[in-house]
């Protein structure tokens, strides 16, 4: 009985809390449930698990919540482990109740161990039976319906044993309004429902409570231009769901299931030609209910097609003339007409009723002019326009259409067109009168310039809409003359966007008009002030009153016309709201509410999103069952968002246990104390107390210490840190035991130092430890063995020693140095005097300072002291430094300044060079060569004939001279020092040489053969062949292959230049010589052949008169005017008899493929 009556009673308040806690999410809150008798390792009495034997899953979790007894300063270890074994969860504190989230179903176990101090005092645990829960169909939101009423369901209605459950359902107000699963409300607002069951025994197990929102629906109905139109008609027909109700329309044809769609948003518009011919349709509107804001999901509208009369036309004559009136038509019923009007301009002419399919009859004596047939099939009717023409029209009423002009765009719409009408045969005096489409007068409201009078014009212009016309002229006798053809003014198309014609606002509205096409749109306030976007973008809309938009095409080549509509804008005001955390406990379960400026919430609308922003309340309250960024949005009922709609807020997970650790540093010298300090998230433990344990083991509170992160100590024993979070819930704990420690962390550092700016120290030590080292201006930083530090400030530096890494047992040790700083002297190392035997003086150059109150210092390149007077003579070379301190200071800060000796010169390789001096020449030019960069100044000599040498200074620090005495030239070269480093001579000559470049005046060349002769102008030491201003050479020799004006230009032995011109002309003859008689008795008047430059390869072949060959000869690489092919007369050692022979002679030059051929005779004398 006890543990019922306990059980009842924290039921009973978990329900009284949930009563007042309307407007959750899917939530949950658990109380206590029977306790646990027969703890077997129980140590007194006060100890035991308390909690729960059974539970639920509602949603897939449920929280159980356990009492461990005890003193609020035991430390309570709490374990759950499933049938299994494994374990689930573990938490460690000053936890007497113990919550845990339970979500698969099964055996648990819980174990609990709790410990007073040191000393463990309590080992026990229970079951628990985690059960599926029923399943709960209770949706968040839920509309009213159907006939003013809704009803809510908390269980699945299948669930085998629903009626073991017990339910009770309440108002907004608190009121018991049901106690069945399901109940019936009519009104808007919040309920809330608790349950449970009871087990085998009756005792009550698993309850649960839940909250949900109703609201009143949106509505909307449709409505319809028209509710039939006749068949092939273009007249647009509009459907509308109402301002604010969006979706999409179809059609459907009775008795049809296809459903074909028609157009998106709050209203489209269609025509009869768009649908499939007569009959009945039905205009279907499908909602977007995406915000869950509408019962009636779809709503139909009734829609017919009526069927047309048909009939055809023939014009069987016109009117003769005027006066005759004999025009004649025929007309043939191709379905049945009701009745058939003749109406000519408009008026009645002729009546027939009640006709056939297939009936035909004729209209006679029609006097010219524009008829138009008006003919109906129930309500349907058409129109058919007809012209009646003149057969003989009188000459001056004879007209053409000229010109027409299409409609044009203007800033907000279009503009009307115009045709431009000339008179044949000249002016004409008359009117004119413009018929429509379907033959009929236009009103004055509809086209006031349809008629105009004709005053002796022979053009004239009418300003028209797009449309077709018919276009009659009258005389002043009244005879009319008219064109069957019709008269078309283009149309122009306008841009397409859809906006609302009303809208109601929260105080500012980011308005996107809709459209499709590329469109810059421009926006008039109430006050007339105006702003542009592009499609895609948005007006801001703030004021009430009426807005027109313009949309404007932003495609140069489609052309279409701008379009004006206007939008009717309300504006509310927003609604004041946040977020605010309400309540949260020390598991994780926490309550949100919107805090809300107005009390009336029906009229309002509240929803709450989480982290995947999806909807999870929409009630006043929320308790969140995840974590991340959530958004709250509240806005005024059939109003647009507001701006900035949404406050967000942050539901933080639950910090349940935080990882704490205790780092300790005991200090030994110059006095001994610990100091404790706490390492953990700071960000989530906002609180700390700390507990000193007696040898008894009996707790202590150290108040004095709360909410400090690192304490110091004087004593010896346990010590316990408890870390509390903003709430202040336990959120973790750790233990420590001091003990004495006597070995230290030893180093040496002098007691005080006289620093010069500044100076590097080492503490030295033989211990692997570091150094904490302050600063004297308060500044800490760590030192690590061996490392420096840099003294810069005047006062104290304090180092205290810590164990490193794997020597955790020394005791701290802290020590001073006293720095005084002194100020650094200013010097610089300078160059005194420097001899031309390389030896140089430097000195410490103090500016002003008394040479006794300082220290000098003289090092080589390897940082080796070598003086320490003010000055310095050097005779080696190299980097060498100075440094200068107060007398007695350490070493300063400032680097020792370095400068460097270089080695000097003493001797420079020194050349002259000179150009000869030519026979034409005027001058010799002298040139010295040397390592510059070592000279100081240059000095110039001159020798003559005479023997005298003087020196030249005109010359005096030129590099180049020029001359035109001979004799001998001398320079030296000198040093800064006006040491000699180095001198050349150089002897200067007219030269005699009288040997020139010999060429003919004229060279031949075959250009296409390639073929020149060698040019051979003797013996120099360079070549330069020009032809024209190109250089085509530098060898010793020529041979031409292009013709032209050449240049020679050679050089001699000596340097000097001369030069010499020749021509090459083209000629590519071949030439091939040979004589007309030998005489094998004269060795001088053998056969030879001769042959020019073109000729690189001969033939020869000689026969006698009975065809016999007596010599023959091929010669290759012929050279002009060289003798070839020699024979003296003699064959097969016989000298030849005297006659005539035949001579055949083949030539050609190896550029060419075939050979020319060459027939002759020789005579042979003696």
């Amino acid at each position: 009985m006890k543990s019922k009556f306990i059980y009842l009673l924290f039921f009973l308040l978990f329900v009284f809390a949930l009563g007042n806690l309307i407007g959750s999410e899917k939530g949950f809150i658990l109380d206590f449930s029977t306790s646990s008798d027969g703890d077997e390792n129980r140590v007194d009495d006060e100890f035991g698990i308390t909690g729960p034997d059974e539970l639920c899953l509602y949603y897939g979790s449920i929280i159980g919540d356990f009492f461990g007894g005890g003193i609020e300063s035991d430390v309570f270890s709490w374990k759950i482990f499933r049938e299994d074994g494994t374990l689930v969860t573990e938490r460690d504190g000053g936890f007497q109740v113990f919550s845990f989230t339970f979500s698969e179903v099964g055996l648990y176990k819980i174990q609990l161990n709790v410990r007073r101090g040191t000393t463990p005092v309590y080992s026990g645990e229970k079951e628990i039976v985690i059960n599926k829960g029923a399943d709960l169909v209770l949706e968040n939101s839920n509309l009213i319906c159907v006939n003013g009423k809704t009803e809510l369901t908390i269980i699945d209605p299948s669930t085998p044993d629903i009626e073991d459950y017990f339910f009770e359902w309440k108002n907004a107000i608190g009121e018991v309004i049901g106690n069945s699963n399901t109940i019936e409300v009519s009104q808007p607002g919040n309920y809330s429902v608790s349950f449970f069951k009871n087990d085998e025994n009756g005792d009550p197990i698993c309850p649960f409570s839940q909250t949900t929102n109703v609201f009143i629906p949106q509505d909307y109905s449709l409505s319809v231009s028209t509710t039939e139109s006749c068949d092939k008609g273009y007249t647009d027909i509009f459907v509308s769901a109402g301002n604010g109700n969006f979706g999409t329309w179809y059609y459907q044809r009775k008795n049809f299931e296809e459903r074909v769609l028609l157009g998106s948003g709050q209203g489209t518009s269609f025509i009869t030609a768009d649908l499939e011919g007569p009959g009945d349709y039905e205009i279907i509107f499908v909602v977007d209910n995406s915000d869950n804001n509408y019962c009636k999901m779809e709503e139909r509208i009734n829609f017919s097609v009526l069927p047309q009369a048909e009939l055809e036309l023939e014009i069987i004559q016109g009117s003769d003339n005027c006066i005759s009136n004999n025009g004649e038509v025929e007309i043939t019923a191709i379905s049945d007409i009701d009745y058939l009007e003749i109406l000519k301009e408009g008026q009645y002419y002729d009546l027939y009723q009640n006709l056939n399919a297939g009936d035909v009859f004729s209209i006679s004596d029609l006097e010219a002019g524009v008829y138009s047939i008006k003919y109906a099939l129930g309500p349907c009717g058409l129109f058919l326009p007809f012209v009646v023409e003149l057969s003989e029209p009188n000459e001056e009423m004879q007209f053409s259409v000229v010109e027409i002009i299409g409609e044009t765009c203007s800033e907000t719409g279009k503009i009307d067109g115009l045709i431009r009408v000339k008179m044949d045969n000249g002016p004409f005096t008359g009117k004119y009168k413009l018929l429509s489409i379907i033959g009929l007068p236009f009103s004055e409201a509809e086209l006031p310039n349809s008629e105009g009078l004709i005053d002796n014009e022979e053009e004239f212009e009418i300003e028209l809409p797009a449309g077709q016309y018919f276009l009659e002229i009258i005389d002043e006798n009244g005879c009319i003359y008219s064109k069957p053809e019709r008269i078309i003014v283009p149309a122009k198309d306008q841009v397409y966007f859809e906006i609302p014609e009303r809208l109601t606002i929260c105080q500012v509205f980011d308005f996107y008009p809709y459209t499709d096409q590329n469109l810059r749109f421009k926006l008039i306030d109430p006050n007339g002030n105006e702003s542009e976007i592009l499609a895609g973008d948005f007006f801001v809309l703030d004021q009430p009153g009426e807005y027109s938009v313009i949309g404007i095409d932003t495609d140069e080549i489609s052309g279409l016309c701008p379009r004006e509509k206007t939008i009717r804008v309300t504006v509310t005001d927003p609604i004041e709201f946040e977020p605010v955390l309400r309540s949260e406990d020390c598991f994780g379960n926490k309550t949100y509410e919107a805090d809300i400026s107005i009390s009336d919430l029906s009229s309002v609308k509240i929803n709450w999103y989480n982290e995947k922003d999806e909807i999870v309340g929409n009630g006043k309250f929320l308790f969140p069952i995840s974590y991340g960024e959530f958004k709250l949005e509240v806005r005024p009922i059939n109003s647009e968002v507001c701006p900035n709609p949404f406050k967000i807020f942050t539901v933080d997970k639950p910090v349940f246990e935080l990882d704490i650790d205790i780092s300790q540093v005991q200090y030994c010298y110059p006095e001994k104390y610990s100091i404790l300090s706490v390492e953990t998230d700071f960000d989530e433990a906002k609180s700390f107390e700390w507990i000193l344990y007696d040898e008894e083991n009996n707790p202590l509170a150290l108040p004095q210490f709360k909410d400090q992160t690192e304490i110091k100590v004087n004593d010896y024993g346990a010590f316990e840190v408890v870390a509390f979070s903003g709430i202040g819930c336990e959120i973790g704990r750790k233990f420590i035991e001091i003990e004495r420690n006597e070995v230290l962390a030893e180093f040496d550092v002098p007691e005080e130092l006289i620093v010069c700016n500044s100076y590097e120290l080492i503490p030295a030590t033989d211990l692997e430890i570091v150094f904490m080292v302050t600063l004297p201006d308060g500044d800490q930083f760590q030192l690590q063995k061996g490392e420096s530090i840099i003294l810069d400030q005047n006062g104290q530096y304090t180092f205290e020693s810590m164990e490193d890494l794997g020597n955790a047992d020394l005791c701290r040790v802290i020590k001073t140095i006293d720095v005084s700083i002194v100020q650094p002297v200013s010097f610089e190392p300078r160059l005194v005097s420097q001899d031309c035997g390389g030896i140089f003086v430097y000195e410490a150059d103090i500016f002003g300072a008394d040479p006794e109150s300082v220290d000098f210092y003289w090092y080589n390149q390897e940082s080796e002291l070598i003086g320490q007077e003010q000055n310095i003579e050097l005779q080696i070379y190299g980097t060498f430094s100075l440094e200068v301190r107060p007398k007695g200071a350490l070493s300063c800060s400032d680097l020792p300044k370095s400068f460097e000796v270089l080695e000097p010169i003493t001797e420079l390789e020194v050349n002259l060079t000179a150009t000869p001096l030519c026979p034409d020449s005027e001058f010799s030019l002298i040139s010295v060569e040397t390592q510059f960069e070592f000279v100081n100044s240059i000095e110039w000599y001159f020798t003559g004939v005479d023997g005298q040498r003087e020196r030249q200074t005109q010359y005096q620090n030129e590099r180049d001279i020029a001359v035109d005495i001979e004799g001998t030239y001398e320079v030296e070269v000198l040093n800064q020092l006006g040491c000699v480093l180095g001198s050349d001579w150089v002897l200067i000559l007219r030269s005699t040489d009288e040997v020139r470049p010999k060429t003919e005046e004229q060279y031949i060349v075959c250009e296409y053969l390639g073929k020149g002769e060698i040019i051979e102008p003797g013996n120099f030491n360079t070549y330069e062949w020009y032809l024209g201003s190109s250089l085509v050479s530098n060898e010793n020799t020529l041979i031409p292959t292009k013709a032209g004006n050449y240049t020679l230009i050679v050089t001699s032995d000596e340097g000097c230049q001369y030069s010499t011109s020749f021509e090459v002309v083209e000629n590519c003859s071949f030439e091939v010589m040979f004589p007309t008689a030998i005489d094998p008795q004269n060795p001088d008047k053998n056969f030879i052949i001769y042959t020019n430059y073109l000729v690189d390869e001969v033939d020869v072949w000689i026969y006698n008169k009975w065809g016999d060959l007596l010599f023959y000869c091929h010669n290759e690489n012929l050279t002009e005017n060289q003798a070839s092919c020699i024979w003296d007369g003699v064959f097969n050692g016989e000298k030849i008899q005297i006659g005539a022979y035949a001579v055949k002679i083949q030539y050609r030059n190896k550029n060419e493929e075939g050979f020319k051929s060459l027939f002759g005779n020789i005579s042979v004398l003696n």
